[in-house]
């Protein structure tokens, strides 16, 4: 079973990491409400599961060479500024590029996760979650890109990063603090055992 979610978790799952707590800043939760046609602490609670759920995600992917090597290509297609700057412009977020993001990073648990992480939250629905994902991969991309070129939209080869060793895996765990990977378990995604995990056991 999952954890509940209080509008302040996701500050307090950040502690360790002052850039993702800038990334929870910069998503402006009442234009997130209205895109998704709810109130704000429902909005705020989705975004608090979500959006560390899919980060633990691309964190587990990048495991493996492989899994490493295809979230650069990724990434530095993502090199954008939708996410630098003091608010996210949800208006400019493309929901079919997220949508092709999610299917990459969760495959056929898309559906699962979804559910998993409602079960996490107090009022959002797997509808809800299903809406909010697509939105926030783009971001999420955006973000990891431009951290990883120096958190100023700069050009980089991130795969040629990759080749020569950099830990990619690495960089998302800190951001998740300290997070270690699952890798890629046969058993799937544990979104309740990851936010367990990220919020102390709390529930």
């Amino acid at each position: 079973m999952g954890i509940k979610i209080t509008p302040n978790t996701a500050k307090q799952a950040a502690a360790a990491s002052p850039e993702l707590n800038q990334l929870f800043e910069r998503i402006p939760v009442r234009d997130l409400a209205n895109k998704l046609q709810t109130d704000e602490d429902t909005a705020q609670q989705a975004l608090s599961a979500a959006l560390p759920a899919l980060l633990a995600k691309l964190q587990d992917n990048a495991s493996t060479s492989e899994g490493a090597s295809s979230l650069a290509n990724a990434l530095q297609r993502h090199n954008n500024g939708l996410a630098t700057g003091s608010s996210v412009n949800l208006d400019e977020v493309d929901t079919v590029d997220g949508g092709n993001i999610l299917r990459h990073v969760f495959g056929a648990e898309q559906p699962r996760v979804a559910q998993q992480l409602a079960d996490s939250t107090s009022g959002a629905s797997k509808g809800l979650l299903e809406s909010l994902l697509p939105m926030l991969a783009p971001i999420a991309m955006s973000f990891l890109s431009n951290q990883l070129s120096g958190g100023n939209n700069q050009s980089r080869n991130l795969q040629q990063d990759q080749d020569s060793g950099f830990d990619l895996g690495g960089l998302l765990g800190g951001l998740l603090g300290g997070r270690q990977s699952a890798g890629q378990a046969d058993s799937g995604f544990d979104v309740g055992g990851l936010l367990e995990g990220l919020f102390g056991g709390k529930r």
